[in-house]
């Protein structure tokens, strides 16, 4: 309970408590004011991405990893394909094609707000009828050896970050919106992460 306490109180520094997003008061904050000055600093976003990225790497070898660059979120973004030796193709549909109609990833989020990551899987499916996507959502240790799992894992606790488990970024965060999300929907998850994805 002392764990999510501090993430909720480091959270409403950077978040403005019982006021709509849409409002001037919002935008005028001393919080927003903050979480908009780590989003601008564009140095430390990818000094901390090139570091990550090569961790990542070093695990992953031989696996594909995507770095996402929406600077619009307060955390770095990444995915490893977890289908040896594959490159990403430029059509998602033709990769999946390729993949025989199934494809998984480990998705990677690095918080900018504060020193902790959380990783899941992703599984896409194809229909075999037509072009229709089914997703589905997994613990990495249903995919991961935990040898994989514990390497990556010590090498970003060994640069100073936390990892955060699916039942403390589940928590709703009291009070407080994002440009995307409403008092009452906003998780952990969303306010250290991405407000876009709600699906972890």
């Amino acid at each position: 309970m002392k764990e999510v306490n501090n993430l909720i109180e480091l959270i409403y520094t950077f978040y403005p408590q019982n006021c709509r997003y849409s409002s001037n008061y919002y935008k005028k904050s001393i919080e927003h004011n903050k979480y908009i000055d780590v989003l601008k600093n564009s140095k430390r976003r990818r000094l901390l991405s090139e570091k990550c990225y090569e961790i990542i790497k070093s695990v992953f070898f031989e696996n594909y990893i995507t770095k996402w660059t929406n600077t619009e979120y307060p955390s770095i973004h990444f995915s490893a394909l977890l289908h040896k030796n594959q490159p990403i193709l430029d059509d998602d549909l033709e990769l999946l094609n390729v993949l025989n109609g199934r494809r998984i990833d480990l998705e990677i989020y690095i918080s900018l707000l504060g020193d902790y990551f959380y990783t899941y899987i992703v599984e896409t499916r194809k229909s075999l009828l037509n072009d229709d996507l089914q997703f589905n959502y997994y613990d990495e240790k249903e995919f991961l050896e935990s040898s994989q799992i514990n390497n990556l894992n010590n090498k970003l606790f060994s640069i100073g970050f936390t990892k955060l488990d699916k039942s403390i970024v589940s928590i709703n965060v009291p009070n407080i919106e994002t440009e995307l999300l409403y008092e009452g929907e906003v998780k952990i998850f969303n306010a250290l992460f991405s407000d876009v994805n709600r699906n972890f």
